[in-house]
């Protein structure tokens, strides 16, 4: 029996559009040049619509996937096309405070590094504030984070480490 394919939610498909930035991250193809993108699951289960397992990419690049999906080389590839989109998507620097978040169970980082993370639910406040430099003393500079439970899955699923950290 099939899995019954879940709903994308809006945020997350907007979130992969923006990922992707309407170039197939397979095969460099544009959207606009009357190749209609969709949605992939990674791990070909339909009924796991979370970001972590979810890539816009060509049809026909799609197809391919579907086609060869016991094919470990192009599972590989996928899942490391993945990581550099999610990597390139929320920045380096909110890639390393998630990883240390996630090995610490703390990270200590500017808000600007941390805000889309704790946007999107990876990551939580734990202290504000705890340091200011410069002339702002009303303004946080430093403020620590704790990693969430979708935070958590996010850098398992994905795979996130800063030691091999995929090229930007």
């Amino acid at each position: 029996m099939a899995n019954k394919r879940a709903v994308i939610p809006d945020l997350i498909s907007s979130m992969l559009q923006v990922e992707v930035g309407n170039r197939c991250p397979l095969c460099g193809v544009f959207e606009r040049t009357g190749n209609e993108f969709t949605d992939h699951h990674i791990n070909h289960d339909p009924s796991i619509s979370e970001f972590w397992n979810l890539i816009q990419i060509c049809q026909p690049c799609h197809d391919d996937l579907t086609k060869n999906k016991n094919d470990g080389t192009r599972l590989k590839r996928v899942r490391q096309i993945k990581l550099r989109l999610f990597r390139n998507y929320f920045g380096p620097e909110a890639y390393k405070a998630l990883y240390l978040a996630y090995k610490n169970n703390l990270v200590t980082a500017t808000p600007i590094t941390a805000l889309e993370l704790v946007r999107r639910g990876y990551l939580k406040m734990y202290t504000e504030n705890i340091l200011t430099v410069g002339p702002a003393t009303n303004v946080s500079t430093f403020d620590t984070y704790t990693i969430t439970v979708p935070g958590k899955e996010i850098v398992e699923k994905l795979g996130i480490d800063i030691i091999n950290a995929p090229a930007v």
